[in-house]
């Protein structure tokens, strides 16, 4: 089978998938602070669940480079959220704060 066109989805299915997309996004697509949403609507443990997986990541950045080098390998991924809420996406090292 082999489609033309394209045609619009209807609105009584495109609204309830959009809303849920936009949630998808809000909840950063990561599968524990997804289910806390969908499941409780709660924001204060999706939150949280974002949270403690962020600061899992931190903490193994720790594991594997020398020990010193674990500051500036921190002030990066800190500094990841405000370079992407810029208009130019591209991060640059030398916008790392120290």
């Amino acid at each position: 089978m082999k489609i033309n066109q394209l045609t619009p989805i209807p609105d009584a299915f495109f609204n309830p998938l959009y809303e849920k997309l936009k949630m998808y996004y809000v909840t950063g697509g990561m599968p524990e602070p997804v289910l806390m949403w969908t499941e409780a609507r709660d924001v204060l443990a999706m939150q949280e669940a974002m949270s403690g997986i962020i600061g899992a990541y931190e903490q193994d950045f720790a594991k594997h480079p020398n020990i010193h080098e674990f500051p500036k390998i921190s002030m990066i991924w800190k500094s990841i959220p405000s370079q992407l809420a810029r208009e130019n996406k591209k991060f640059l090292y030398k916008v790392v704060t120290v």
